[in-house]
């Protein structure tokens, strides 16, 4: 509507989340005891593809341990990426998404991404993510990488239902993660989802 402007026999359609899950255990405020699991679900392709991949490698050489899984369809990344994904354990696959749940339960936090690129500026500023959505059910620290345009970002800057990370850089996101192990922003982080 903000884009669009008023109109006469506007239907809006809001984003809905699947059904919620049931029988989630409490978020556990990460203690250096074990790697802070960071969950990625969808689309691993294009900007996004980039984006979770340029992640993945800065998390992976960092001395903080971050667990960072990465689920969805085959990634458009290089072969090589690929296999040392995979070996690594950070990219596992599309799996069902009632396998997928579980995995959400064990997460400490999660991320979603929408675009930087000048060329999709439109669809960042009018379209909305509904795994943020999804992911704010399991009452766990949500990062939204996105510019500060984008519908997701704008949300969770105003509710504090996540923590938006508005530079492209996947350092910021890291950024992100290490506020996450302060017990104030872990705290109000799944607060603000729920």
């Amino acid at each position: 509507k903000e884009f669009l402007g008023s109109h006469s026999n506007a239907v809006t359609l809001l984003p809905c989340p699947g059904q919620a899950p049931k029988d989630i255990p409490p978020a556990r405020m990460p203690d250096g005891s074990r790697p802070v699991r960071l969950i990625y679900a969808g689309t691993i392709s294009g900007d996004y593809g980039r984006m979770v991949l340029a992640l993945a490698k800065l998390l992976a050489d960092q001395p903080t341990k971050f667990e960072f899984q990465v689920y969805g369809p085959p990634p458009d990344w290089s072969q090589t990426d690929v296999e040392w994904a995979k070996a690594a354990g950070i990219y596992r696959g599309f799996i069902p998404h009632d396998q997928l749940r579980p995995v959400m339960a064990a997460a400490d936090a999660f991320i979603t991404v929408m675009s930087f690129e000048s060329q999709l500026k439109i669809m960042s500023r009018v379209s909305f993510t509904t795994k943020f959505l999804e992911y704010t059910q399991y009452g766990r620290p949500v990062l939204v990488w996105g510019p500060d345009y984008c519908q997701p970002s704008r949300v969770a800057a105003a509710t504090d239902a996540g923590l938006p990370i508005t530079s492209p850089h996947a350092s910021a996101v890291l950024g992100g993660l290490k506020q996450l192990l302060h017990p104030a922003e872990y705290t109000r982080l799944p607060n603000g989802a729920m």
